[in-house]
């Protein structure tokens, strides 16, 4: 069996794609879902976030599109600009996960045990919504975390040695 060989710049290019494509997924899963609990009649789409006090279907959909929209910006930077979007990706991710963190932290701290954020969906899911709520804070950590990594990986191998970049998507496979 021939055992291939790979480079670490390879291997590193290949785990942050994969890291961006799984970010792309898992928003457009959850902000469809999102989308999806606001067209039913539940209750609790009329009640108020404790957070922000406006009705949860509201910011269920503002969060929805936000999620759906960030997706398809990061799928296009990876399309279109190859390695140099890591760093850009990094960012956005980092960014969008530092406010979810923050909106789940206020949460804790105003004693709300889970997470509002499936809304209805909980009910056709076979988990609980706490079981839910955790779910999704893994998914922001993993983003946390994630984001933080590349960016340093990003800084140390690409920005401190430029000619490493690949400007072109064809360049990079």
């Amino acid at each position: 069996m021939q055992m291939l060989k790979h480079s670490s710049e390879e291997i590193g290019k290949l785990l942050i794609r994969n890291f961006f494509v799984s970010v792309i997924l898992i928003l457009l899963v959850t902000g469809l879902g999102k989308l999806y609990s606001t067209l039913g009649a539940a209750d609790i789409l009329a009640l108020k976030d404790p957070l922000f006090g406006v009705k949860l279907r509201v910011l269920l959909r503002v969060v929805g599109l936000l999620e759906i929209g960030v997706a398809s910006y990061l799928a296009g930077l990876l399309a279109t600009r190859g390695t140099s979007a890591y760093g850009r990706c990094a960012k956005i991710t980092l960014w969008l996960s530092g406010n979810f963190a923050c909106y789940r932290f206020g949460l804790y701290w105003m004693g709300v045990t889970f997470c509002p954020c499936p809304g209805v969906l909980t009910s056709k899911l076979p988990f609980t919504p706490r079981q839910i709520s955790d779910f999704l804070g893994v998914f922001v950590a993993y983003w946390l975390i994630g984001s933080i990594l590349i960016l340093k990986y990003y800084r140390t191998y690409y920005v401190d040695r430029p000619e490493r970049l690949c400007l072109e998507p064809a360049q990079c496979d």
